[in-house]
């Protein structure tokens, strides 16, 4: 089965990815985000308003440039992947 990404998981947009019916709501927001967007989570997973940053990410990382800051320079160490 081709995978089906939503629209971006954005702050107060919305909380969880329809597409992705099968997943716990936290595994499905992030499944939801596309390559570029920020995996910072905001909120408490199991939570109904949990969701993602979305913000565009740095080129090697996870999160975009103000939740990567936050995060500290032990996420830039790893290879790339926060």
């Amino acid at each position: 089965m081709p995978m089906v990404l939503s629209p971006p998981v954005l702050a107060g947009e919305r909380g969880f990815a329809p597409a992705f019916p099968h997943f716990p709501p936290a595994a499905a927001a992030v499944a939801s985000l596309a390559p570029h967007e920020c995996r910072w989570p905001l909120g408490e997973p199991g939570d109904a308003g949990f969701v993602f940053c979305g913000g565009t990410r740095l080129p090697h990382g996870s999160y975009c440039a103000v939740h990567a800051r936050t995060a500290g320079p032990a996420t830039a160490g790893r290879g790339g992947r926060a």
